[in-house]
């Protein structure tokens, strides 16, 4: 059952979700630039960083691939429950 209060406080809710992962991705964008500028790290942990951001978005395209193909090839998405 959906209400409209139902419906506020899941998207008040939802916005404070999202406003703090924003801050997070911020941080850790914002931690990762300086830690990759800067001469005092070892070359190992910032190959570590590249690859570990590298294989993160691979996942992702693999995951959005994946639905994409699943989408245009189901047999229940015309059926209501």
């Amino acid at each position: 059952m959906k209400d409209r209060v139902t419906k506020v406080f899941t998207n008040v809710g939802l916005l404070a979700l999202l406003l703090c992962a924003i801050c997070y991705v911020g941080l850790a964008i914002w931690g990762i630039w300086i830690g990759i500028l800067s001469d005092e790290v070892p070359w190992m942990f910032k190959g570590l960083i590249f690859f570990g951001i590298a294989g993160g978005g691979i996942l992702l395209l693999v995951v959005i691939r994946e639905r994409l193909i699943e989408r245009k090839t189901d047999r229940y998405k015309d059926v209501e429950l």
